[in-house]
């Protein structure tokens, strides 16, 4: 097998594969397993900046440490995954941690993440990491 070459013994008739040739991807095609959202967005000011993602269409600033993500296409319902991690802030081995609170918007178009140093929710400090396994609507 050529190097980069993916192999497929058999495919289901729900699953498609695009070639490196086609310039767009059909996202209500992707494979299981997959992530189907990911992003990284800098909490350091208000206007909470995308810095690279595939398939998150905007995020909101919705309070100190709260970062809203709205999908590009939307998930088939709300019990989709969610993976978040947050960068180390100013200092040195902090205590950083990210977690979903039980008011923050959830459903199939969008979540909420809070970041936080130790106890304290904390919009200045850089990078926050996130991706999203399930199925797409």
């Amino acid at each position: 097998m050529a190097h980069g070459t993916i192999a497929f013994d058999t495919l289901t008739t729900s699953d498609q594969v695009n070639t490196n040739s086609e310039k767009s991807i059909d996202t209500s095609y992707i494979f299981n397993g997959v992530s189907k959202m990911w992003g990284v967005v800098d909490q350091t000011d208000s206007t909470h900046v995308i810095d690279d993602s595939f398939n998150l269409a905007s995020v909101a600033d919705n309070g100190t440490g709260r970062t809203q993500f709205n999908f590009t296409n939307t998930m088939n319902n709300s019990t989709y995954c969610v993976l978040g991690t947050k960068r180390d802030g100013n200092g040195y081995n902090d205590e950083m941690s990210v977690h979903s609170d039980e008011d923050g918007a959830y459903d199939s178009a969008k979540f909420e993440l809070v970041g936080m140093n130790g106890s304290s929710a904390n919009d200045a400090d850089g990078a926050l990491w996130t991706a999203v396994m399930g199925d797409l609507a």
